[in-house]
């Protein structure tokens, strides 16, 4: 099994990881939002986080930033008011 952090240091940056609006969209790309989404989890004191994205890579970035950064990934099923306001309240 490989490590989060071999994956993120260590893949190829040509690899190609998806489409944003027909363009070609590689790992280098998607490495760079991971660390930006790195330095803003840095500063937050919460362990657990509330994502919701509808962009698959979007997604697939902050997930993989809050993971390397040793906090929990809280996933609702929708970004509804009432799903909304009910995870304000637990997390």
């Amino acid at each position: 099994m490989i490590s989060l952090h071999n994956l993120l240091s260590s893949a190829d940056d040509a690899v190609l990881v998806g489409y944003r609006d027909g363009s070609a969209l590689h790992w280098a790309a998607l490495r760079q939002q991971i660390a930006k989404w790195q330095l803003t989890l840095t500063n937050c004191p919460a362990t657990q986080i509330i994502l919701y994205q509808r962009d698959s890579l979007a997604f697939a970035a902050a997930l993989l930033a809050i993971w390397h950064s040793g906090k929990t990934a809280i996933i609702p099923g929708d970004n509804l008011p009432g799903t909304l306001q009910l995870l304000i309240q637990h997390y």
